[in-house]
C-alpha cells in the first residue's frame, strides 16, 4: 500500500512571499518610488515576471548611478523571484525554478528562504547531499528559518536520522503555529519510530538499509534484502529508473507494525518513504512476504519518477511488480460485475488507506489491477513507463496525459477493458 504523504508541498511558497513592502524607499528618488510601487501593484495581481523586470530595471539604473540600493527595493525584488520559483515548480519545471533562484541570489546572496527553496527543489530531484548542504546554509543564515527547519528534517527523517529529524520538526511547528497540523503527525509517528526501532539491528545491501528487531533472524533480514536488490535490477530495468538513494525496510512484529502505521487489518505492507511489513512466519510466508516487498517497492519507483499519479493506478502497477496472476483477477472480476459489484476506477479513493472493509479493499485493487494489466497487455509497459514521466514533466490531469500518450480517452479504454473481461 501507498501511504506516501507528499509532504513537499507547494503551498508555503506563497508564505515565503505573501506580501511584497509598499514602504516607500528612504532617500529614494521618483523614479525608484515610482518602480516599487507598480512593482507591488503587479506583484499583487500575480504578475511576478513584470514586476522582478521593473524591480530589476530600476535597481541597475541605481547601481549603474552608483547609488545605494535601498534595501526595501532588494528585499521585494528577491521575493518576487520566490513567488515566481513557486509557480514555476507548480508548473514542474524545477529546472527552471533553480535558474530563477541563482538569478535571486545575485542580489542578495545571503538569502535564507532562496537557499531554502532550493534545498527543498534538490530534495524532491533526489539530490540529497545538496539539498542537506542548501537547508544547513539556510540555517546557518537564519536558524529561525521554518522552511529550512521543516524540510531538513524530512530529509533527516528520510536517512534515518530520527532524532535530529524530531528537534528540527518540532523546532518548525514552534515557530510557524499553521504547520502543527501537518507537521504534528509526522512528529508522532517519529517519536513512536524511536520507541519501537531503537533498539533494533540494522544490515545493509547496496540499495537498502533492513531494519529488524530481535524477533527476526539476521538471515531472514538478509534473505529481504536480497529480494529486494533482485526488484531494484528487474523492475529498474522494466521501468528505466534505478535510483542512487538508499531505501529503508522496516522488519517489524505484527503489534509493532500496526502500533507505527495504523493501518487496518488488511494491509500487509506500507511505503511511505520506507517501506514497512510485518514478518510473522517468515519460514511459511516467504512467497508473500517477497510479494508485498516487491510492491512496496514499485510504489518507491513510481515515487522517484512521478508524484502526481493516482492511488488506483499506482495500486494496478504494484501489483503487477509483485506478480500478481492475471487470470485471477479476471475471474474476480468477471463475478463482481455480474453480482453488481462494482466501482468506476475514476470514483475510487485518492488513498487506499482509508478502505476499512476487506471486501472493498480487495475490489478496489483488483479493479485497479485488471485494467494496468490490460494497458500493459495492449500497449507494453514502455507507454506506461511513457505515461508516468509525462506525468512527471506535464502541468495537466491525469486523464488528459492519458490521451496525449495512449492517443484514446480514458473512458474509451475502460470500456474496451471492461468488454475484454
Amino acid at each position: 500500500m501507498n501511504r506516501s504523504i507528499r509532504l513537499i508541498t507547494l503551498g508555503f511558497f506563497l508564505a515565503l512571499a505573501s506580501v511584497l513592502s509598499a514602504q516607500d524607499p528612504p532617500n529614494a528618488g521618483q523614479d525608484l518610488l515610482a518602480a516599487n510601487e507598480a512593482a507591488v501593484r503587479l506583484y499583487g495581481k500575480g504578475e511576478f515576471q513584470d514586476a522582478i523586470r521593473i524591480l530589476r530595471q530600476a535597481l541597475a539604473e541605481e547601481r549603474g548611478r552608483g547609488g545605494e540600493l535601498p534595501e526595501v527595493m532588494v528585499s521585494n525584488l528577491v521575493r518576487s523571484y520566490l513567488a515566481l520559483a513557486g509557480d514555476t515548480l507548480r508548473n514542474r519545471r524545477p529546472e527552471q525554478a533553480l535558474r530563477i533562484l541563482r538569478e535571486a541570489s545575485s542580489w542578495d546572496d545571503h538569502n535564507a528562504e532562496v537557499s531554502a527553496l532550493r534545498g527543498v527543489i534538490l530534495m524532491e530531484k533526489g539530490f540529497l547531499a545538496a539539498a542537506a548542504d542548501a537547508l544547513g546554509q539556510a540555517l546557518r543564515w537564519d536558524p529561525n528559518c521554518v522552511t529550512a527547519r521543516q524540510y531538513l528534517g524530512l530529509l533527516q527523517y528520510r536517512q534515518e536520522a530520527l532524532e535530529p529529524a524530531l528537534v528540527n520538526l518540532t523546532k518548525a511547528a514552534e515557530l510557524d503555529p499553521a504547520r502543527r497540523k501537518t507537521l504534528g503527525s509526522v512528529i508522532a509517528k517519529i517519536r513512536r519510530e524511536l520507541a519501537i526501532e531503537g533498539a533494533m539491528r540494522t544490515r545493509a545491501s547496496t540499495h537498502f538499509l533492513c531494519k529488524y528487531s530481535g524477533e527476526q533472524s539476521t538471515k531472514a533480514a538478509d534473505q529481504v534484502l536480497d529480494w529486494l536488490e533482485e526488484a531494484y535490477r528487474e523492475m529498474g530495468l522494466g521501468l528505466h529508473e534505478f535510483p542512487s538513494d538508499i531505501l529503508t525496510v522496516i522488519l517489524y512484529s505484527d503489534r509493532d507494525f500496526k502500533r507505527v502505521t495504523g493501518v487496518h487489518s488488511w494491509v500487509a505492507g506500507v511505503f511511505d518513504g520506507k517501506i514497512r511489513v510485518p514478518m510473522r512466519n517468515f519460514e511459511a510466508r516467504k512467497r508473500e512476504i517477497r510479494q508485498t516487498l516487491r510492491h512496496e517497492f514499485t510504489h518507491f519507483l513510481v515515487s522517484k519518477i512521478t508524484t502526481h499519479c493516482p492511488a488506483w493506478f499506482n495500486e494496478g502497477l504494484a501489483q503487477i511488480g509483485e506478480g500478481r496472476s492475471v487470470e485471477g483477477a479476471r475471474t474476480f472480476l468477471r463475478r463482481s460485475k455480474e453480482a453488481d459489484r462494482w466501482m468506476p476506477l475514476k470514483l475510487l479513493p485518492p488513498s487506499f488507506a482509508v478502505i476499512s472493509d476487506s471486501r472493498t479493499a480487495q475490489l478496489a485493487y483488483t479493479e485497479s489491477f485488471g485494467f494496468v494489466a490490460y494497458l500493459k497487455d495492449r500497449y507494453g509497459i514502455a507507454r506506461i513507463e511513457e505515461l508516468l514521466r509525462a506525468l512527471g514533466r506535464k502541468d495537466k490531469d491525469f486523464y488528459d496525459v492519458f490521451y496525449d500518450v495512449f492517443r484514446r480517452r480514458f473512458e474509451e479504454v475502460v470500456l474496451r477493458w471492461e468488454d475484454s473481461l
